[in-house]
């Protein structure tokens, strides 16, 4: 029999060429998007299925659900691959802008047969409410008084203004 031991939801998922070992960057335990609808821009799952050693079967197929609120946004087929000897298979799904239209739980499903399901859940959260400029209480501004205002404004009036050559020429 095959089953899948787990899936989670990740920004991405690295697998070593060399010695096949897999590395989880990022682990996704909460999305709050600026607003709604929005994009998540990389979106991963990666799940890991396990079969008996009993099992003569190599290959399978499993499916993964992705649903927001309990309405599945995202459905399709994942083809379970064992190698000969293997009892583990690694599957991943990778999003490059994931839509989120709205929030609630975002759960993964990944199930085989229709018999054998593992799921993960990631609450889709409203951002907190800010408030308004206009909401926000004002401070009186400070305005200097009007005779110090007129008496700087004459001064300046009063000094002439050289140009560049004559500044130039001094020096």
């Amino acid at each position: 029999m095959i089953r899948p031991l787990f899936v989670l939801a990740t920004d991405s998922v690295i697998q070593d060429v060399s010695t096949n070992q897999v590395s989880v960057i990022n682990l996704i335990e909460r999305i709050t998007p600026p607003s709604f609808p929005s994009v998540v821009p990389r979106l991963t799952f990666f799940a890991i299925f396990e079969r008996d050693e009993d099992s003569r079967d190599l290959d399978t197929e499993a499916k993964i659900h992705i649903l927001l609120d309990r309405k599945r946004i995202f459905s399709d087929n994942l083809n379970v691959h064992f190698s000969k000897g293997s009892k583990l298979n690694r599957n991943i799904v990778q999003f490059q802008g994931f839509l989120l239209p709205a929030p609630g739980p975002l759960q993964v499903q990944v199930t085989i047969e229709r018999r054998s399901v593992k799921s993960y859940e990631i609450p889709v959260v409203a951002p907190p409410n800010r408030p308004e400029t206009n909401d926000l209480p004002r401070k009186p501004r400070k305005t200097p008084s009007r005779t110090a205002k007129t008496s700087k404004s004459r001064a300046a009036a009063k000094k002439p203004v050289k140009s560049r050559k004559q500044r130039s020429a001094r020096r």
